[in-house]
């Protein structure tokens, strides 16, 4: 790497490269659709698909779009009837029934 170069003459489409060695360029192989990188610590990334315990501490203020699932603390859906009742419809959703009336 003397002078600021890589030391490698050629990479392959989609490599990422890391730092081997203090002195070291190296790259991975491209990961597969919905694969994320992840630190090997000290060693060379792997590509991994990612996983719950990946972020067991993620806050719910994070998560911005989508309907969280029942399992995971939510509703299952985004929409209810305005006056409605919630009630449970599956072992995965909730649903509100239609308004009642007044008497």
């Amino acid at each position: 790497m003397d002078k600021g170069g890589t030391g490698k003459t050629s990479w392959t489409a989609g490599e990422v490269i890391y730092a081997s060695a203090s002195t070291t360029l190296a790259g991975t192989g491209a990961g597969t659709a919905g694969q994320v990188l992840k630190s090997g610590g000290a060693n060379a990334p792997t590509w991994a698909s990612l996983a719950a315990t990946d972020i067991p501490n993620l806050n719910a203020d994070k998560i911005t779009t989508g309907i969280l699932d029942i399992a995971r603390g939510g509703t299952g859906t985004d929409a209810f009837t305005l006056g409605g009742v919630i009630y449970n419809s599956s072992v995965s959703e909730l649903g509100s029934t239609g308004a009642g009336t007044s008497g």
